[in-house]
């Protein structure tokens, strides 16, 4: 489970993608949209899914020259993204967009298009960019008309207002998160620099994203999100860290994490993934807005008490318009399904609301998963 991951600007669960991760069950991924707890494009691509940039999904599906097949797939995933309410596209007949490098030159630190024939560089302060980023200095090429990088130069970090923060002492400096980028050392190790350029989190992890692009396979850490890092530490067990590098979940404690948003991290325990809260997060879901007919919960959830769990009823699991088997059916949600559960009744024991397929409504938590994560500490 990943959040989405920029191949452009190098960082991970941010804007149009924040809901969005690329989970596998076997050998292929697919897309899991956190805000409705759905899993879609399932078993489709072949290597992990990305963006160009936050507008272009790149699939990797399987290796096929039938351009009428290409586009025929290609309008279905399309639709799919739109279903989901994702604000973007993918051009499996194309081509995708070209990385982004930071490079510095005379003084100034340029955005620049990797793998073009003309120089395109346009100072940071300029264009969008994230908090921290990571520049390597470039060289002038009068036949070029540009800056050049070597493609071992090394790295420093800077912010986005052009302020050089550390010294360039890094093999790679990549995947700005919220408040800290990810730099690696000549080990071959990755460790978190803050928005001060301090190494607040030691070069002593290993990467945990494996992503193949043009025969190249690069690797990357996970970006921090709501205020924690999910690291994996040299006996390859993951623990969860602070931004200022304290342990707040201990290695081995899990049997996977991976970052979510709004104070949560993914855990797996039995083979089964779900949400922990383990920072504050003050989200309400008071304001759900219930089917016409459905009946209210007396007891609305907070977002830090709701649970993420699943269904266990063979046949699936009936949702109705109230708690109770004489109220109106409204859907039936399949084996297996996550839900949401969001609130229930004092007096109706046994009847939860829950949160799916971009509905709520109340179903039996006889057939829900006992085996759950809540989301409080």
């Amino acid at each position: 489970m990943i959040p989405l991951f920029s191949r452009e600007t190098h960082t991970a669960g941010y804007a149009a993608a924040r809901n969005l991760y690329a989970v596998r069950k076997g050998e292929r991924w697919s897309l899991f949209n956190a805000a409705n707890c759905n899993a879609f494009l399932e078993d489709l691509s072949e290597s992990i899914p990305y963006l160009y940039g936050e507008h272009e999904l790149s699939i990797g599906v399987d290796d096929t020259y039938d351009y009428q097949k290409l586009n025929a797939l290609e309008e279905q995933i399309n639709q799919e993204l739109v279903a989901q309410q994702m604000p973007f596209t993918t051009m499996l007949g194309g081509h995708g967009g070209y990385g982004i490098q930071w490079i510095l030159g005379d003084s100034q630190i340029y955005r620049s298009a990797i793998g073009v024939y003309t120089f395109s560089g346009t100072p940071i302060e300029q264009v969008y960019a994230p908090d921290l980023v990571g520049i390597q200095q470039g060289i002038w090429d009068d036949e070029y008309a540009g800056y050049l990088v070597d493609n071992s130069a090394p790295f420093a970090v800077a912010d986005k207002s052009g302020t050089i923060l550390t010294d360039f002492d890094y093999q790679d400096a990549c995947m700005a998160g919220e408040s800290l980028i990810a730099v690696k050392d000549a080990a071959g190790n990755w460790g978190y620099c803050d928005q001060s350029g301090a190494l607040v989190i030691p070069c002593i992890y290993q990467p945990q994203m494996s992503l193949s692009i043009m025969n190249e396979t690069v690797e990357y850490p996970y970006a921090d999100l709501s205020g924690m890092v999910v690291v994996k530490n040299q006996s390859g067990q993951k623990l969860v860290l602070d931004v200022y590098g304290n342990e707040i979940i201990s290695a081995g404690q899990y049997e996977d994490l991976a970052p979510a948003r709004d104070g949560c991290v993914w855990a797996k325990q039995n083979g089964l993934w779900g949400l922990l809260q383990v920072q504050d997060y003050t989200e309400n879901n008071a304001n759900v807005i219930l089917p016409d007919g459905c009946v209210a919960p007396d007891v609305t959830l907070s977002r830090i008490d709701s649970l993420c769990t699943y269904t266990t009823a063979d046949h699936g699991l009936v949702m109705r318009k109230g708690p109770g088997t004489n109220y109106e059916k409204m859907d039936n949600i399949p084996y297996g399904i996550i839900v949401w559960e969001c609130g229930y009744s004092s007096n109706v024991p046994d009847w939860v609301v829950v949160y799916y397929s971009g509905i709520y409504g109340w179903v039996s938590d006889e057939y829900l998963a006992t085996t759950i994560y809540s989301t409080s500490k």
